[in-house]
């Protein structure tokens, strides 16, 4: 019958296949944000792939009996074909595979038995010659989800599918013969620079790793399917061309799309592997839970002037070590460092090709988001810079790329008062003299506050502040209008921060109603804003309004969103909250 929530919906997906027709489907677009794309490198059952990483996220499905969508079954057409296809059962052991290390295994075991049976009956309908290659993996499966102890799932998952190697010849998804080594995409950009994309590719080419695959793409400059031949005698190396120039962030997408690697890296037609990148990276991910590692880069810095070139060469992020809020206020992670899992690719998304500049750092905000990152403190990269070259360390000294800081701070606002001011910090080091603000000292009088708010001349921490100082004064009905005038006024990114102060002003004077419309309006305009869910979680319980507080605690507590890292004292009392 009908039902709306209070069930768990991912193992009854996972006991029962799918059984969500997608063209009778509607999806919350907040809730598809969550889980980011459709996961192409399935071959079948990519909305059951879809609704499982829904469930886990946004668990209260509704389903109404009433038919509303006639579906036309037809000979031939993929529903009726699949179940007899063995590369379904290979499917079907990743999408378990891929939930288990998002963190389902508690969800799976109220229908353990239900799950197991029916990947069981999925593998004993094909010949044992075609899939006995998969019984490891089944047999690993099934005793992570009949053993009660702790588990490295990733570690499970390597060990079985490195039996691939043994597959008989034409099995489904028999393994090359570099099997224990996982295959690697490397994704080569490249425009008008045919003799540094011969240097990149050789260094790619070159590495001590077995098992790479190359994928060059050309947004839309002079040919180089000449360089590409030379470089491919394995062969190993795709070629894409653009008929016009899309862009770096359209570039490395085509790249991806194309991409059948385990594992995904990057290199720009003028950068340089060291001989052990691949390798060093691979190997450190072997050994660890991480799902994204990057290493060390040395910078070239090549003086072109006179007759004999000179290079200077940097370490500007050496002692650098990783953060996520470092990571918020600004990027110290070259691309060509990255090697990470495509698997990330269905949670994080693609590069937004709405940026000209910062794709990589903004790709890296959303990744980080979902995952921790390994650093390895080891310089296996060389990055070229021409003196001349705008682009590389001295591109954020050119007037119009504050813009693009402002575009990443505003896709991905900061959630607390010291991120503002650090990311403000920031921005006044590397562009001084851009939109000067009033600050507090050019202020003479209450009066000049209020017009500083209304005509957008007052920053954000002066906001705070001066509100804080009304507040401190018992003045608070002042603090409250404060906040409000500049919000009415002010075209910020940062507005959220100011909503969810506004909030806590009135929750403290005891206007609860609206205090919960300003939580509200904080979530908004920034729906990973953890103090906002906190403060709201509190608030609803305060109000009688038990059922809607677990909503917010229960973002709380999804691990996917990082709160038990970044404030695990919120994380603690979510979990008090159960």
């Amino acid at each position: 019958g009908d039902y709306v929530g209070a069930r768990n919906e991912v193992a009854e997906l996972l006991a029962c296949d799918s059984y969500i027709t997608p063209s009778a489907a509607l999806i919350r677009r907040s809730a598809f944000d969550l889980v980011g794309k459709l996961d192409d490198s399935l071959r079948g059952g990519i909305d059951w792939d879809l609704w499982i990483r829904l469930a886990e996220k946004a668990p209260d499905f509704a389903f109404f009996k009433t038919p509303l969508v006639c579906y036309r079954i037809h000979a031939g057409q993929d529903t009726v074909t699949q179940v007899s296809q063995a590369y379904t059962l290979i499917d079907h052991i990743d999408i378990l595979w891929n939930a288990l290390e998002r963190g389902s295994l508690p969800l799976f075991q109220a229908k353990a038995v239900e799950i197991l049976a029916l990947l069981k009956f999925k593998f004993n309908a094909h010949p044992r010659a075609l899939v006995g290659h998969l019984q490891a993996q089944v047999d690993a499966i099934e005793m992570i989800l009949t053993t009660p102890q702790d588990v490295d799932i990733r570690a499970a998952r390597r060990m079985a599918q490195q039996s691939n190697a043994s597959a008989p010849a034409g099995s489904i998804g028999t393994a090359p013969e570099v099997a224990p080594y996982p295959l690697v995409s490397v994704i080569v950009p490249t425009c008008n620079r045919p003799e540094l994309l011969d240097r990149c590719l050789h260094s790619i080419c070159a590495q001590s790793y077995p098992n790479v695959e190359i994928i060059v793409i050309n947004d839309a400059g002079s040919s180089v399917e000449h360089v590409i031949a030379k470089h491919n005698g394995k062969p190993n190396i795709r070629y894409i061309s653009h008929e016009v120039n899309k862009g770096a962030s359209a570039a490395r997408n085509s790249g991806l799309h194309q991409a059948k690697g385990d594992f995904i890296a990057y290199l720009d037609d003028d950068d340089e592997y060291l001989p052990e990148h691949l390798s060093v990276i691979l190997e450190s991910l072997s050994k660890s839970p991480f799902r994204f590692a990057y290493s060390r880069a040395q910078y070239l810095i090549e003086n072109e002037e006179g007759i004999e070139p000179k290079v200077q060469r940097q370490q500007p992020f050496s002692n650098i070590e990783y953060s996520r809020d470092l990571l918020m206020i600004g990027n110290f992670i070259p691309t060509p460092t990255w090697v990470f899992e495509r698997s990330l690719l269905c949670e994080v998304g693609y590069f937004d090709e709405s940026f000209k500049a910062w794709e990589d750092w903004e790709w890296l905000i959303r990744a980080s988001q979902v995952t921790d990152f390994l650093s390895i403190p080891q310089i296996t990269v060389e990055v070229h810079q021409r003196s001349n070259d705008a682009g590389h360390l001295g591109v954020i000294h050119r007037p119009e790329m504050r813009k693009w800081f402002d575009l990443v701070y505003a896709k991905h606002p900061a959630q607390t008062p010291g991120m503002v001011k650090a990311r403000a910090d920031h921005l006044n080091r590397l562009f001084p003299d851009h939109n000067a603000v009033m600050e507090p000292a050019d202020m003479d009088s209450e009066a000049d506050i209020f017009l500083a708010a209304r005509q957008g001349q007052l920053d954000i921490i002066s906001l705070i502040n001066h509100a804080e100082r009304l507040v401190n004064a018992q003045r608070t009905d002042l603090a409250a209008d404060l906040y409000r005038q500049w919000m009415d006024n002010t075209k910020s990114p940062l507005i959220y921060a100011a909503a969810f102060n506004l909030g806590t002003v009135l929750e403290a004077v005891g206007d609860l109603t609206q205090a919960e419309q300003a939580y509200r309006h904080a979530l908004a305009g920034n729906p990973y804003f953890v103090n906002a869910h906190f403060g709201l979680a509190v608030l609803l319980e305060r109000c009688g309004k038990p059922d809607e507080a677990q909503l917010h605690w229960r973002w709380i507590r999804d691990k996917e969103n990082g709160v038990e890292a970044s404030h695990p004292d919120i994380y603690e009392m979510a979990l008090a909250s159960l």
